[in-house]
């Protein structure tokens, strides 16, 4: 394994010294660039015995690095929680880094998804953070920097990542074998991340969000009713295509770069209002609670035909 194209200059500067690698790294950057395969790789560098120069990576032959390969090296920690990192997972984080290492290196703790640490583990990390231990290595990631306490922001360095340029982009998505022509809409919609795009491209998803982004397009323009595009969301999540957050994600992102930014103030008031209700009720879907997925989608699609009414009203 070796980092992505677009990770190449980040690389560098971290390999460049690695006796003077900060204690806690925070890789911060929008979801399919690879953060954590980043963060991986870097942990394979620190625990391999025998590495190249550091740039160009681990040895992947020594025992460190076999061991890695099986994913049994006791010296790696990799927490990784589909909803929300908690205080018993920094309690296992902070007993993983007391012991001391099993082969006589370095220890590393990967912790994906930082931005979903709830108050009491955020206060728990931090107090691992102010007493580093030498030769312990924290590297977390987030996709939301702005949601990760500033208390452990500011005991971690960050490392920002980003896409790579438009032309890079298609080139490598066209390397990729199941990738013939790149979506436009899907490199619009995926932010420009190779990962994400060739993932919805692939799993056939990026189809599915490409047909209810049109049905939102047309409902904004009363050529379709709320009901029809309810019953559209609703069939995709119930023949398991696709999870109901990805949709509700598409919404969000649909009225923040196709709206809310492209119109004065005062026509917003309306999409505000939906983008809040929004906000909410993913927030509710990703902190687990079991929400009536008909009424969900008919709430939201009714409300959206509703704001985008009121704010033609505003506008003529």
């Amino acid at each position: 394994m070796s980092p992505h194209p677009w990770q190449a200059q980040v690389w560098r500067r971290l390999t460049a010294d690695l006796t003077n690698l900060p204690h806690a790294l925070l890789l911060a950057g929008i979801n399919g660039l690879g953060k954590m395969d980043l963060a991986l790789q870097l942990a394979q560098l620190l625990l391999c015995h025998a590495p190249k120069q550091a740039a160009a990576g681990p040895c992947s032959a020594c025992s460190a690095c076999r061991l890695l390969a099986a994913s049994t090296h006791p010296d790696l920690l990799v927490l990784r929680s589909e909803q929300r990192i908690l205080l018993p997972d920094i309690h296992r984080l902070r007993q993983f880094l007391q012991v001391t290492s099993h082969l006589g290196g370095a220890k590393v703790a990967v912790l994906a998804r930082a931005e979903t640490m709830n108050l009491a583990a955020a206060n728990a990390l931090l107090k691992i953070l102010e007493e580093p231990p030498p030769r312990k290595f924290i590297l977390l990631t987030t996709a939301n920097l702005s949601l990760v306490p500033a208390t452990v922001r500011s005991r971690c360095i960050t490392v920002p990542l980003r896409p790579p340029a438009p032309a890079d982009l298609m080139e490598w998505l066209r390397d990729q074998k199941q990738v013939t022509q790149p979506d436009p809409f899907l490199v619009q919609y995926g932010r420009s991340a190779p990962l994400y795009i060739h993932d919805l491209l692939v799993s056939g998803r990026g189809t599915l969000l490409r047909r209810i982004n049109d049905h939102l397009d047309r409902l904004e323009k009363g050529k379709t009713s709320w009901r029809q595009l309810a019953t559209a969301c609703q069939a995709a999540v119930a023949n398991k295509d696709i999870q109901p957050a990805a949709l509700l994600d598409l919404f969000i992102w649909r009225l923040e770069d196709l709206a809310l930014n492209r119109s004065s103030s005062a026509d917003n008031v309306p999409l505000h209002a939906l983008h809040r209700v929004l906000l909410a009720r993913r927030r509710l879907i990703l902190d687990g609670i079991n929400l009536s997925q008909e009424l969900l989608f008919a709430e939201c699609a009714l409300l959206w035909q509703r704001a985008f009414t009121q704010r033609a009203a505003r506008i003529h």
